[in-house]
C-alpha cells in the first residue's frame, strides 16, 4: 500500500478504533503532565514520595474520568464501547489499586462489555480490598457454584452455603433464590418451595425472592387473609412500588375493607406524585374508580358524589381561569383549554351512586 492510500485505510476504521486512539491520546497526554510534573519533585524523603503516589491518585481520576466522559457522550453506547472504557479503566485502576471507586466502575464496564472472566478476576480484587461488600461477596460465591459441572452438585453447594452462618443474610437469601430456580428447573417442586420460602425468611427486603413468591402463591392461595399477608410481605420488600399499593387495595376492596383500601390507594396517589410516575389512561380510570368505591363503601354513596363534585369543580375552574388569561391577553380561550367535556365513564359512577 502506498502513502498515499494511508489515509483511506484509516477512514475505513470502525467507530470503536476510532474512540480508542482518542482515548489513547488522553491517557498518554495526562500521564506524560502527571510524570513530568513529578519527576520535577526530588524524592529524598518519604513525605516527597508520598506526594507522588498522590500524583498518580489524581492520573487515576483523570483517566478513569475521561473514559466515563467519553461513554457518556454516546447515545447507545455498544458492548464495544463498554470494552474501550473497560480496558481504560483497568489501566486507571493499576496506577491506584487502593481505589475501590474507579475498581467498582471497571466491574460494571466489563461486566456491559459481555467479558464475565475480567469481571469475575476484577470483583475478587475488590473483594480483597472490601471484605464486607456483600454485591462483591455474592457474585464470587456464585461464579463458584457455576463452575461445578451437575446440577445436583450446585444444589449440593447451595445447601453447604445456606448452613454457613458467618455470610450474611442477604447474601444467603439470593443464594437461597438461585438454588430455588435451579431446582425448579429440575421439577423439583418441594425443594423449590422450600429454597424460595428460606430465601424470603433470611431477607424480607429481597424483592425479586418476594416478588416470585407472590407470583407463586397468589396463584394457588384463595384464602383472604393469606393473600393479604403474601402481598404486605411483597410490600416490605420495596415499600415505594405503587403496583403493589394498588394489589393490595385491590384485594381490600374485594373483601369489603373499604377503609384499609382507601388508605393504600391514597399512598398510590402520593407515590405517583412524589416519584412523578407517569399512569396509562387505564390504570389512571381504575384508579379513580377504586377510589370512588372505596369511599362509597366506607363513608357512603354520598361521600363519593361529593368527591366527583368537588374534583369536576376544580376542573372546570381551572379551564375557566385558564381561557380568561387567555381572553385578558388577546388569544384565543380555546388555543389555552377546551371547553369542559364530562367524562362518560365518571358520568355512568355519578348515575349508579346517586340511584344508591
Amino acid at each position: 500500500m502506498s502513502s498515499y492510500d494511508a489515509p483511506t485505510a484509516v477512514f475505513r476504521w470502525p467507530r470503536w478504533r476510532y474512540k480508542a486512539a482518542l482515548l489513547a491520546v488522553v491517557v498518554a497526554t495526562v500521564l506524560a503532565s502527571a510524570l513530568t510534573h513529578a519527576r520535577a519533585q526530588p524524592l529524598d524523603t518519604p513525605a516527597q514520595q508520598e506526594l507522588t503516589q498522590q500524583d498518580l491518585d489524581a492520573v487515576a481520576r483523570r483517566i478513569a474520568r475521561a473514559a466515563l466522559l467519553n461513554l457518556r457522550g454516546v447515545a447507545a453506547p455498544t458492548q464495544g464501547d463498554y470494552h474501550i472504557a473497560a480496558l481504560v479503566l483497568d489501566q486507571a485502576w493499576k496506577l491506584t489499586p487502593a481505589n475501590t471507586s474507579i475498581l467498582r466502575r471497571t466491574i460494571e464496564a466489563w461486566h456491559a462489555a459481555g467479558n464475565a472472566k475480567q469481571a469475575l478476576s476484577r470483583t475478587r480484587s475488590l473483594l480483597r480490598l472490601a471484605p464486607d461488600d456483600q454485591t462483591a461477596l455474592l457474585r464470587v460465591v456464585s461464579a463458584s457454584v457455576s463452575n461445578l459441572q451437575s446440577v445436583e452438585d450446585r444444589l449440593d453447594a447451595y445447601d453447604r452455603l445456606l448452613a454457613v452462618d458467618a455470610l450474611p443474610a442477604s447474601v444467603r437469601s439470593n443464594l437461597a433464590l438461585d438454588a430455588s430456580l435451579l431446582a425448579r428447573e429440575q421439577g423439583d417442586n418441594t425443594r423449590f418451595v422450600d429454597l424460595l420460602t428460606r430465601a424470603t425468611q433470611l431477607d424480607a427486603t429481597n424483592k425479586q425472592a418476594a416478588a416470585l413468591a407472590a407470583t407463586y402463591y397468589l396463584e394457588r392461595n384463595e384464602d383472604p387473609r393469606g393473600r393479604i399477608e403474601i402481598l404486605a410481605n411483597l410490600l416490605l420488600a420495596d415499600p415505594l412500588d405503587a403496583s403493589t399499593h394498588s394489589r393490595l387495595a385491590q384485594e381490600l376492596l374485594a373483601h369489603g375493607a373499604y377503609e384499609a383500601a382507601s388508605r393504600f390507594l391514597d399512598r398510590v396517589d402520593d407515590l405517583a406524585t412524589s416519584l412523578d410516575l407517569q399512569l396509562k389512561p387505564d390504570e389512571s380510570e381504575r384508579l379513580w374508580l377504586a377510589h370512588r368505591v372505596a369511599t362509597w363503601g366506607w363513608k357512603g354513596h354520598q361521600a363519593a358524589l361529593d368527591e366527583i363534585n368537588d374534583e369536576e369543580q376544580k376542573q372546570r375552574d381551572r379551564i375557566t381561569r385558564a381561557r380568561y388569561q387567555a381572553e385578558i391577553q388577546d388569544m384565543n380561550p380555546d388555543d389555552a383549554a377546551a371547553e369542559f367535556t364530562p367524562n362518560p365513564a365518571k358520568e355512568l359512577t355519578r348515575l349508579v351512586l346517586a340511584s344508591a
